[in-house]
């Protein structure tokens, strides 16, 4: 047998051997996008967000993004919000992201994000990303 063909054939195996050790992996315990949703919808029934100023609409999934749909719902607060600078409107929408203690963030895998959609009676007012 030529070194090519027994380099050929180890690589082969280390190949094999690699894929089978990642199916063996799994997912490392990370839940798919529509059972982190759902946990995060039952999750933000009993915790309203921003202490409960602000509701909870509704949580969706658009793909590996998880969108919660809040809503502002005191006039006064949404045009202090929308008079904030674009940055500050976002870190402002954080308010209403899970904290960091809650069950939902080892759930997440890495391509999945929560997204936080603010929206009030005059319709979208901003958007962001929740971090850990």
């Amino acid at each position: 047998m030529t070194s090519y063909n027994r380099n050929w054939i180890f690589t082969f195996v280390v190949f094999l051997v690699s894929a089978g050790l990642l199916a063996a992996c799994g997912d490392g315990g990370k839940k798919s996008t529509n059972e982190i949703a759902n946990w995060l919808t039952g999750y933000s029934k009993s915790n309203q967000p921003n202490k409960g100023i602000w509701q909870a609409v509704d949580v969706t999934v658009d793909g590996d993004r998880i969108v919660m749909n809040v809503f502002v719902p005191n006039r006064d607060q949404e045009r202090k919000i929308r008079s904030l600078r674009i940055i500050d409107q976002a870190r402002v929408a954080q308010y209403a992201c899970p904290p960091a203690n809650t069950k939902v963030w080892p759930m997440l895998g890495h391509q999945n994000t929560i997204w936080i959609s603010l929206n009030s009676h005059q319709g979208f007012i901003t958007g962001t990303t929740c971090k850990n």
